[in-house]
């Protein structure tokens, strides 16, 4: 299909120009278009534009939704290596011990817990302090 050119057929079989039958108009006022703001809409919803401006002085406030959530992309290439730096200086040597073998508790006189040993496997011996909650 061509485009229109402005021509066409009239009554009589003559080809005719809508420019000759339209003829010059009077001028109308001129108008200014200013671009408001635009606000991303949410996914999904319809595109809009609202004029707050007047029917001469166009302000026009644009709303394009956010396009929906493509899907993953394939995984990229590894990166390279980082740098590597020395190691550190080895910390201090951590006290020999040994596993726990018994635990006995004291008891005050209402039966409440107030202390007691552990027995390592060494032979060894650890104080256990109880204190009291706060609540």
């Amino acid at each position: 299909m061509s485009p229109f050119n402005g021509n066409f057929y009239d009554a009589d079989g003559s080809i005719r120009n809508i420019a000759e039958l339209a003829g010059t108009g009077t001028a109308g006022q001129a108008s200014m278009v200013t671009v408001g703001t635009t606000t991303t809409g949410n996914a999904g919803t319809e595109a809009s534009v609202v004029n707050r401006g007047t029917e001469t002085d166009l302000v026009l406030d644009f709303v394009i939704p956010r396009g929906e959530k493509g899907e993953q992309g394939e995984r990229g290439d590894t990166g390279a290596t980082g740098a590597t730096w020395a190691t550190g200086a080895a910390g201090a040597a951590g006290k020999d011990g040994g596993s726990v073998t018994a635990i006995s508790f004291s008891l005050d006189a209402d039966g409440h817990v107030t202390g007691g040993t552990a027995t390592l496997s060494d032979g060894g011996t650890v104080s256990i302090t109880v204190t009291e909650a706060a609540e």
